[in-house]
């Protein structure tokens, strides 16, 4: 057999995988706080990551803190940057989520579909209601409890 034909098979057995045997646990995860300064989230933004999940004290993922969302605030005021928490320029509209049970093929086509490199693995059985940034307001929405992480560089690094 060809090694091309091996890896097709791979990759098709791979696509089909539970997104709990592969993801990263929640242990594994690098994560920040609503009230942690830009400034940490900065330093664990090295280079190596390029977003971060925000969990509240119990662990619900409330947002999402990327080397965008940091840039952008750089580029309207440099100078309140390092004033800043973590929940002033975080995101709560670009999480992208699945159960442990979805497969690698259900984040792949969301991870595409929506542009993001990430994907929140979450318990959709442990939900809390909180209020959430909105605009200039709060909306009521469900925050669920982060069990992991999924990016595109583990599909890579699982086919090699």
């Amino acid at each position: 057999m060809s090694i091309y034909k091996l890896y097709i098979m791979r990759a098709k057995e791979l696509l089909d995988k539970k997104i709990e045997e592969v993801m990263k646990r929640r242990e594994e995860v690098i994560t920040v706080k609503p009230e942690d300064s830009v400034q940490k989230a900065i330093e664990l933004l090295n280079g190596k990551i390029s977003g971060l999940p925000v969990v509240d004290d119990e662990d619900y993922l409330v947002g999402v803190v990327s080397n965008m969302d940091i840039l952008r605030e750089l580029s309207s005021d440099p100078e309140r940057l390092k004033e800043l928490k973590v929940k002033d320029v975080m995101s709560t509209y670009t999480i992208i989520s699945l159960s442990p049970h979805s497969t690698v093929r259900d984040a792949i086509m969301l991870m595409t579909k929506h542009c993001v490199h990430r994907i929140f693995v979450i318990n959709l059985e442990d939900e809390k209601k909180v209020e959430m940034r909105a605009g200039r307001g709060l909306r009521p929405t469900s925050v669920y409890k982060l069990l992991g992480v999924f990016s595109a560089s583990d599909v890579v690094r699982l086919l090699s």
